[in-house]
């Protein structure tokens, strides 16, 4: 489990990074397709005979973004069109994975670890690789955190809310500036994390695809940062 969830968070960082690079290259590509014609237009508005050779080069040119763009949406719907690997799964057992593997390298002599679980929760239909995925970006977003904290504490909290299962993870790390809560989820937001940025997009992808929904919950100190699984299996029924 632990190899299959390391192979799963590099493949689909790359994809996320992928997916993310695509859709912000396919834009300038429209626009400058959009700029070229633009051009050609206004030379012929101003009765300048366009020459032959520089004709073609603007037709080329226009064709050449075209087909980058067309490019960037083949790979962007292919990456997007990935399947989960859903199963009936003990949430609590794949959390708790998730954890562990975040916490194995950890150098905080004075972290403590709470977690809480709650038993009454049925199993439910999930990818429990994906699942411990969201749980190893969230936790070491939090050790980062909490480097330069004097309490290092960590407390991860699953609830039955009925037709959800709710997932607390709660630091007392540097926090979130109030600007940056409504950028939180966007790709290359790095205010959570050292690294590119992908971290907390990659997990709102992973939740929305299980039809969950993620947040953070404003906190003087520290950071709060909430998940919900449904329940129900895909045709409402529970395991």
């Amino acid at each position: 489990m632990r190899h299959a969830l390391l192979d799963a968070s590099r493949a689909s960082s790359m994809g996320e990074l992928a997916s993310v690079i695509a859709h912000e290259l396919n834009q300038p590509l429209s626009a400058i397709s959009n700029f070229i014609s633009a051009c050609r237009q206004e030379l012929r508005n101003a009765d300048v005979v366009i020459p032959e050779r520089a004709a073609l080069l603007i037709d080329e040119a226009v064709a050449e973004t075209t087909r980058a763009g067309d490019l960037m949406r083949r790979m962007r719907n292919f990456i997007s069109a990935g399947d989960l690997n859903a199963e009936y799964i003990d949430l609590n057992k794949a959390i708790q994975q998730g954890i562990d593997l975040a916490l194995a390298y950890v150098d905080l002599p004075r972290l403590q670890v709470n977690l809480l679980l709650d038993q009454s929760i049925p199993r439910i239909l999930a990818d429990p690789v994906q699942v411990g995925q969201v749980m190893l970006n969230l936790v070491r977003n939090s050790i980062t955190a909490m480097q330069e904290s004097k309490v290092q504490k960590l407390t991860v909290e699953v609830i039955n809310s009925g037709a959800w299962v709710t997932v607390y993870v709660r630091d007392t790390g540097h926090g979130i500036p109030p600007d940056q809560h409504k950028y939180l989820f966007e790709p290359f937001n790095t205010s959570t994390t050292q690294g590119m940025g992908i971290g907390l997009s990659l997990v709102r992808s992973i939740i929305e695809a299980h039809e969950g929904r993620i947040w953070a919950e404003p906190k003087m100190t520290g950071s709060v940062f909430v998940f919900q699984l449904p329940i129900e299996g895909a045709n409402g029924e529970q395991a």
